[in-house]
């Protein structure tokens, strides 16, 4: 298979110029698709997901086609697919974005990563884990919630556990 990307500088400005294209097709601000994520930053808040995650995405695997995913973006590995794709998908629609507005989320992410897809497939994945991990994005929402009001990660997860089993 030919890299028509012989050096850096063409990925970066093919890429740019896709994101670009995205965001004046679907009619999104800059805000729309590059937000914040400072409250990914803090220390003791990134434990308390990582034990909620796994969670999330083990229950994930199972009620989807996880292979499929895998062989799709498979140049990208198995944690990739895991935390960039399934658990931000995950979290993304617990807070409410829209599919077209993580479909430029992740199809950014993604060219950064030096992987092409088009926007209408990945929407399309999208919105097929949307309809398939509707439990594990309500016990998403569920989590950072009690999370927020002081609750132990333990008891979090036992609590969405009950949700997802």
């Amino acid at each position: 298979v030919d890299n028509k990307y012989d050096d850096d500088l063409n990925f970066v400005d093919d890429t740019r110029t896709q994101i670009e294209d995205f965001r004046a097709n679907h009619n999104l601000a800059y805000d729309d698709v590059y937000d914040s994520e400072e409250e990914w930053n803090d220390e003791d808040e990134d434990i308390q997901l990582d034990i909620v995650s796994s969670c999330l995405i083990e229950s994930a695997i199972r009620k989807i086609n996880f292979q499929k995913l895998l062989d799709t973006f498979s140049s990208l590995g198995t944690d990739f697919v895991k935390e960039e794709i399934i658990l931000h998908v995950i979290y993304s629609r617990s807070e409410g974005v829209s599919i077209s507005s993580l479909g430029g989320r992740l199809l950014s992410t993604l060219l950064l990563s030096g992987y092409k897809i088009d926007i209408n497939l990945l929407n399309d994945i999208i919105e097929s884990l949307d309809k398939d991990l509707k439990n594990e994005i309500f016990a998403a929402k569920m989590a950072n919630s009690s999370l927020e009001h002081g609750a132990e990660e333990v008891d979090v997860v036992a609590q969405i556990s009950q949700l997802l089993s």
